[in-house]
């Protein structure tokens, strides 16, 4: 009910979410890092071979202003001017930012060609700045979500309807990832239990009548996820209690807790789902397999060095071999030997059984996470090559052979398959990955059954942005060492 003052409703705190100031924060951002990006090139390249004036390029500076209007357009500031950003995963924001980026670099270099001005400037110049521009931008951005997003002013405020386990779902991805934009500040339930008055930390509002006083105080964005969606009710909440909103977004319920790659499209007045299965499109496939090549091929240089003097250290601090090799399920189910650097006792599976016979909290750890996050086996040097993530350097030969890719489901021992259970089949369609989206996401801190479902979130929504994502955030998380043991 709403209170005396009509400021705000009993039991549901106002919204605080600021999202214009966060759009601000976003395109100062961008500015600076273009700026920067195009200074960078200029002064750089000038230094290595270039023959132009400098101040040449300082005239080009309201062209950043086109680079804003795009990363708007393509809505990467929650939607504050043009268009609805907030919501995106990180890997669609990637893929928009990246061909927004590109997209007006092209613009840019071909109106001072067709200008005839192209001898005043080097096209070396605009492509250093385009590479420079489309990996410094998403990394700025992830540097300003860690230390923002958390805060009470980030993002945009949005309503979530429902109380079903799609809704309780949403809530909680809200919450544990608030980089996302969306807070939210209440649950619409006329039909949660009487004796519940929050879920997930969320106040339940059980009146409709309240929901026009909420979207006057600034919440545009409802996120409908009734337990049953039907023509009828989703109509009845659009024209009802979401005519107040400037953006709905309908949450369908689970497939079995992972997304898949769709988009909508209308005939006439039909609505439809088209999922593309990119596992099956040959292009993709291809550019997946360049990619791991490539990066193999550039990182060997630094690779073979590294993996030497680590080699030698293992020898050197614990008897028996440096490498460790133990058999894996790759692509269709066949099996291939995964190397790493060995980090545990030559007597490991003997130091386990005794381990687990002797604790049984130990043992319930290890039935539920296949992990111990004090494991006995390991040995000190074991330990920090873990933590590091060095371990698994040798696995950069299962990529070159084909066995793996940089970025992909966990690598499974033949024991895990029944712990898949029906989503085996969607692991076997890819190689395993030396990274993933579970490594990224906590490592080894996260449930098993957690790491099954981000597996097969990969699985169904597999694209290049995809792995260039968790490409970018394998470095800070390696660097973190967050859930390694």
């Amino acid at each position: 009910m709403t209170s005396e003052a009509g400021s705000r409703i009993d039991g549901i705190p106002p919204g605080r979410c600021r999202p214009r100031l966060t759009a601000l924060l976003l395109a100062a951002g961008d500015l600076i890092v273009l700026t920067l990006c195009n200074a960078a090139a200029v002064y750089g390249y000038l230094a290595i071979r270039g023959r132009y004036e400098p101040s040449l390029y300082g005239r080009l500076w309201p062209c950043l202003l086109l680079f804003i209007l795009a990363y708007d357009v393509v809505g990467l500031y929650h939607g504050v001017a043009l268009y609805p950003g907030a919501g995106l995963g990180p890997a669609e924001e990637l893929r928009r930012g990246t061909i927004a980026t590109s997209t007006c670099y092209v613009l840019l270099t071909s109106v001072t060609f067709l200008a005839k001005t192209s001898t005043h400037y080097s096209r070396a110049v605009f492509l250093i700045a385009w590479m420079l521009s489309v990996v410094a931008l998403p990394s700025l951005r992830g540097v300003l979500r860690h230390f923002f997003a958390r805060r009470s002013w980030w993002g945009a405020s949005c309503l979530v309807h429902g109380c079903g386990a799609t809704a309780q779902r949403m809530l909680r991805i809200l919450r544990r990832h608030p980089d996302y934009g969306l807070k939210p500040v209440a649950l619409l339930a006329p039909d949660a239990p009487t004796n519940r008055t929050h879920i997930e930390g969320i106040p339940i509002l059980r009146r409709q009548d309240d929901v026009p006083f909420l979207a006057r105080q600034g919440i545009h964005y409802v996120i409908a996820a009734p337990c049953d969606i039907t023509t009828e009710t989703l109509l009845a909440f659009i024209e009802g209690p979401g005519r107040h909103f400037r953006h709905i977004l309908v949450v369908p319920p689970d497939f079995g807790h992972s997304g898949i790659w769709a988009s909508a499209r209308c005939i006439e007045t039909v609505l439809g789902l088209e999922i593309r299965q990119n596992l099956l499109l040959p292009f993709p496939r291809a550019c997946k397999r360049c990619i791991d090549l490539a990066v193999v091929l550039a990182a060997t240089p630094v690779l073979l060095p590294l993996t030497l003097a680590i080699a030698i250290l293992v020898r050197l601090t614990s008897p028996g071999p440096a490498f460790y090799s133990q058999a894996r399920l790759g692509r269709d189910g066949r099996p291939f030997r995964m190397w790493k650097f060995r980090t545990m006792d030559t007597a490991a599976e003997q130091i386990l059984r005794h381990h687990l016979e002797a604790n049984p909290e130990a043992r319930e750890e290890w039935e539920r996470t296949r992990k111990l996050r004090h494991d006995p086996r390991v040995t000190p040097l074991g330990a920090s090559l873990r933590r590091l993530s060095l371990d698994e350097l040798p696995q950069f030969w299962n990529v070159l052979l084909g066995n793996m890719s940089l970025v992909g489901p966990r690598p499974i021992v033949q024991a895990e398959t029944p712990l898949y259970g029906e989503m085996m089949g969607l692991y076997t369609r890819v190689r395993p990955g030396l990274t993933g989206l579970w490594q990224v996401s906590g490592r080894n801190a996260i449930p098993f059954d957690e790491r099954v479902a981000l597996d097969a979130f990969y699985v169904r929504n597999w694209s290049v942005w995809l792995d260039l994502y968790v490409l970018l955030k394998t470095f800070p998380a390696v660097a973190s060492g967050d859930g390694a043991f």
